[in-house]
């Protein structure tokens, strides 16, 4: 899962840059959504069928939280990885 927390740094930095202040936009979620796919894919053991929803979860999860993407531009490691615990029943299920 740390994968996920990495590209999700990488995704806020080129994010960042935008100048983009009004919220998630339609594109930062698609984006944030589809690097979690392929970063969770690669976790050996993880069910593919179970993966998309998981990142859903993840990315509205973020987004509850953090108005903006820019808001998670300070965000630690840890706090990341609390939030994409929240999610991680529905690879169980």
């Amino acid at each position: 899962m740390k994968r996920i927390l990495i590209v999700s740094f990488l995704f806020l930095a080129v994010a960042g840059c935008s100048g983009k202040s009004k919220g998630w936009s339609q594109g930062e979620r698609d984006k944030l959504i589809s690097n979690c796919v392929e970063e969770v894919k690669k976790t050996p053991g993880v069910e593919e069928s179970k993966v998309n929803g998981y990142c859903s979860c993840y990315q509205q999860v973020l987004e509850k939280k953090y108005a903006k993407l820019t808001d998670m531009a300070t965000v630690g490691e840890e706090a990341l990885s609390k939030l994409a615990e929240e999610c991680l029943p529905l690879m169980a299920k």
